[in-house]
């Protein structure tokens, strides 16, 4: 529990930095064998991992897909 970071690059430059106080445990699940939500995958993109956290009340405090990088 505590702050929770997002930050943003643009290639080695961090571009952007949002902080979200006060944040619940979270839960990281790999996507593999199409674990994470249809609508995500449907994009044509393979997801590599979804976090998710709710608060106190069970309300969505984080909902977040992350998706490896391609490579040039």
């Amino acid at each position: 529990k505590g702050d929770a970071h997002r930050m943003t690059f643009s290639t080695e430059t961090m571009t952007s930095d949002w902080v979200a106080h006060a944040v619940p445990d979270f839960t990281v699940q790999s996507c593999v064998d199409d674990d994470c939500p249809n609508e995500i995958t449907s994009t044509g993109q393979t997801p590599t991992v979804h976090i998710t956290a709710t608060d106190d009340k069970g309300r969505t405090a984080i909902d977040q897909i992350l998706f490896k990088r391609t490579t040039i």
